[in-house]
């Protein structure tokens, strides 16, 4: 069950291609080459997806059977968004 975290963990800042999808898109409008290496597949998100269902199915099979062992939530690094806090007191006219 280690093996699945640390390879969850391996591959999830490959899941977001978007800065790299666009810096291609912009070098491609320029010249062709850049646009075969654009990325739109979701590989690594459905990888991810595949080892969590692996966890919780070995999860579950060792509550059923009663092995002692140490089961925690798969935790997925979230890439670091900017949130606009809303001002309050602020009215149009």
């Amino acid at each position: 069950m280690s093996f699945i975290t640390s390879e969850v963990a391996r591959l999830a800042p490959d899941t977001e291609k978007t800065g790299k999808n666009v810096a291609l898109g912009v070098t491609g409008a320029l010249f062709l080459v850049p646009l075969f290496f654009m990325d739109f597949s979701q590989s690594e998100q459905i990888e991810i997806n595949a080892y969590r269902q692996r966890y919780n199915h070995l999860a579950i099979l060792s509550m059923e059977k009663g092995c002692e062992t140490e089961r925690r939530p798969i935790e997925i690094p979230v890439a670091k968004r900017k949130e606009v806090m809303p001002t309050r007191g602020t009215t149009g006219s």
